[in-house]
C-alpha cells in the first residue's frame, strides 16, 4: 500500500507542479498549440470564463503567488490560483490594474490612482493634482519601475508612491499606451501619445524619466495612428496600429511591417507577449500568432468578445472580455502526459538503489581499459605529421695530435768538446661537432606505417566492442535479476531471494572489474 501511495505522489508531482512544463530544468516555450508541429509539446488549456462576472475593463497578474485581479462595473475582485475570491473592491470607473514593485495592488480609476490595503480599503497614489492627471489610462509595472500613463502625461516612479513627471509633449500629453522593461539601473520605457510613439528610460535610483524622444526608423503613418506599443526584456519591440504590426528585434534598427489577418471588421486594441507567444486583443476576440505567423481567435470557437485588457506570463494569459475573464495556461500536450506518468512510474523503479546507467558504465570501462577512439584519432594525426619533423643527425669528432723533436750537436770550446742536444715537444687538440636536418618529406602524402596503425586499429575496435558487447550482458542481465528480486518484494529472506542476490553480486563484481572498480563505488548494499 505504502508503494502505491508514493507512486500516485510522484505521479501528482510531475503533472501538477510548475515543473511539469519542464523537461531536463527547461522551460519548453515553443509555439503553444501550434498545429504545424502536428504533437507539440506544450499546449493552451483555457478555462470557461468567470461566471458574474461581465463587461471587465482591465486584469493584473501578480508573479509569483499567481492572483489575479479584474475590474467590472461593480469595483475589483481578487481571485487566488484556485479560483477562490479572496478580496472584493467597491470603486467605479476602473481602467487599469497593476502589481507594484511593493506588491501593492494599483487601481488606476477616471477619477485617480489607488493602492488596495488590507481590507480592502484604497489609499490615493496619484501621480499629480488635476482632473486630467488624474484620469489613469494605463498602468505599466515590472520588477524595480511602475509607469503611469494619463490624461496629461506619463508618470514614473520606483515604488508606486513618489511620483516624476516626463519631460517635454510626453509629460503634457494625453498617453494612450504605455509599457516598460526592467534592468537592474531602472527601466526602459515606451509609450504612444501626441499622435506619436516615443522611447525614454526610468532612472532606477529616482524615478527620474529621461532620454526622452520619438521612437527611430517607424514609419509615419504607423506613428501617427498607433494604439499600443510592447518592449520585451530582450530588447524586441512592437508597434500597433488598428490594421498594421510593426516589429523589430533587439539591435536592429530595420522594422519589419505585418497587416495580422484577423476577424472581418475586427480592430486591433493591444498587443501582449505571454504563454510562449504574441497576442492581439481586438473589439471581436482574442488572436493568438503561430509559429508560421498566422493569427487565430483564441480560444477555438470563442465569441465575438471585445478584449478590454491583457495579463500574463511565461505560461499564462488573461483577456478581460466583455464575456468574462478568459484564462489560458501551458500544460504538457497529451503525448508528453503520458510520458510523465512513464517517467514517474519508472521514478520509483528500485527506489532504494540507483544505479548508473549503462551509457556511464561503458564510459567508465573505455578510460580504465584506455580503449577510447579519440586514442587511435590522435595516432593517425601524428602519423600524418610526422613527415614535418626533421631527422636529427648530431656527430662530434675530437682530434689530439703529440709532437716530439730531437737535435744532437757538437761543439768545441776552449780545448773541450762539448754534445748539445736539443728536445721539442708539444700537442694539438680539435672538437668538430655536426648537426645535420633532414626531411622526408614523402611521409606527408604516404605515411609509412600508415598499414600497421589501420591494422592495430581494427584490433582496437574489435576489442573495444568485444567489452561493450560484455558489458551490455552484464548489466542488463543484473536489471533483470533485480527485476525478479524485486517481484519478491521487501523483507524476503528465502532461498529464492538469496539466490538472486548472489547472481546481482556476482554480475556487479564483473561490471566492477571491468570498470577498475568504479561500478562498485556507486552501489548501494542490496537488502539481506
Amino acid at each position: 500500500m505504502l508503494r502505491v501511495l508514493s507512486a500516485l505522489v510522484v505521479l501528482l508531482t510531475v503533472l501538477a507542479s510548475p515543473a511539469a512544463v519542464a523537461r531536463d530544468g527547461a522551460l519548453l516555450t515553443g509555439w503553444a498549440g501550434d498545429r504545424a508541429t502536428g504533437s507539440p509539446a506544450l499546449v493552451l488549456g483555457w478555462q470557461p470564463p468567470v461566471a458574474g462576472r461581465r463587461a471587465l475593463s482591465a486584469v493584473a497578474l501578480e508573479t509569483g503567488s499567481g492572483r489575479v485581479a479584474l475590474a467590472d462595473t461593480r469595483g475589483v475582485t481578487l481571485v487566488e490560483p484556485g479560483g477562490t475570491v479572496s478580496a472584493s473592491i467597491s470603486r467605479p470607473n476602473v481602467t487599469a490594474l497593476a502589481f507594484a514593485p511593493d506588491a501593492a495592488l494599483l487601481v488606476g480609476t477616471t477619477q485617480g490612482l489607488f493602492a488596495a490595503e488590507a481590507g480592502g480599503s484604497l489609499t490615493d497614489r496619484s501621480p499629480s493634482p488635476g482632473d486630467e492627471a488624474r484620469n489613469i489610462v494605463r498602468i505599466a509595472a515590472c520588477g524595480s519601475a511602475v509607469a503611469v500613463a494619463t490624461g496629461r502625461g506619463v508618470h514614473g516612479s520606483t515604488d508606486g508612491r513618489t511620483w516624476q513627471s516626463a519631460p517635454g509633449t510626453l509629460g503634457r500629453e494625453l498617453v494612450s499606451a504605455v509599457t516598460l522593461s526592467c534592468h537592474p539601473g531602472g527601466a526602459e520605457l515606451r509609450a504612444v501619445a501626441g499622435a506619436d510613439v516615443w522611447r525614454a528610460s526610468i532612472d532606477g535610483a529616482t524615478g527620474e524619466i529621461g532620454d526622452v524622444a520619438p521612437l527611430g526608423g517607424l514609419d509615419p503613418g504607423i506613428r501617427a495612428r498607433a494604439v499600443d506599443v510592447r518592449l520585451a526584456d530582450d530588447g524586441s519591440e512592437d508597434v500597433l496600429a488598428p490594421d498594421v504590426l510593426a516589429s523589430r528585434v533587439a539591435g536592429s534598427a530595420a522594422w519589419a511591417i505585418t497587416r495580422p489577418v484577423l476577424a472581418p471588421g475586427a480592430v486591433a486594441i493591444r498587443i501582449f507577449a505571454a504563454a510562449g507567444r504574441r497576442w492581439i486583443a481586438t473589439d471581436r476576440g482574442l488572436f493568438g500568432e503561430d509559429s508560421r505567423g498566422s493569427w487565430e481567435r483564441l480560444p477555438p470557437g470563442a465569441v465575438f468578445a471585445a478584449v478590454a485588457d491583457l495579463a500574463g506570463d511565461a505560461a499564462h494569459i488573461f483577456a478581460a472580455t466583455q464575456q468574462g475573464l478568459l484564462g489560458g495556461h501551458l500544460e504538457l500536450s497529451p503525448g508528453l502526459r503520458t510520458a510523465a506518468r512513464v517517467d514517474a512510474a519508472r521514478a520509483l523503479e528500485f527506489a532504494a538503489r540507483r544505479e548508473p546507467a549503462v551509457q556511464e558504465i561503458f564510459a567508465a570501462a573505455l578510460d580504465h581499459l584506455a580503449l577510447q577512439p579519440e586514442a587511435i584519432r590522435d595516432l593517425r594525426r601524428g602519423l600524418a605529421r610526422r613527415g614535418l619533423l626533421p631527422r636529427l643527425d648530431l656527430r662530434i669528432e675530437r682530434d689530439r695530435v703529440w709532437e716530439r723533436d730531437l737535435d744532437d750537436d757538437e761543439a768545441f770550446v776552449s780545448g773541450d768538446l762539448r754534445r748539445l742536444r736539443d728536445q721539442h715537444r708539444g700537442s694539438q687538440h680539435a672538437v668538430t661537432a655536426l648537426v645535420q636536418l633532414s626531411w622526408e618529406l614523402g611521409d606527408l602524402a604516404y605515411p609509412p606505417d600508415t598499414v600497421d596503425l589501420s591494422k592495430e586499429a581494427r584490433a582496437v575496435t574489435q576489442l573495444r566492442d568485444d567489452v561493450l558487447d560484455e558489458i551490455t550482458h552484464l548489466y542488463f542481465e543484473r536489471r533483470r535479476v533485480l527485476l525478479d528480486l524485486d517481484e519478491l518484494g521487501p523483507g524476503q529472506d528465502g532461498l529464492e531471494a538469496a539466490r538472486l542476490r548472489l547472481r546481482a553480486d556476482e554480475l556487479a563484481a564483473g561490471l566492477d572489474a571491468w570498470t577498475g572498480g568504479w561500478f562498485g563505488q556507486r552501489l548501494a548494499a542490496l537488502a539481506r
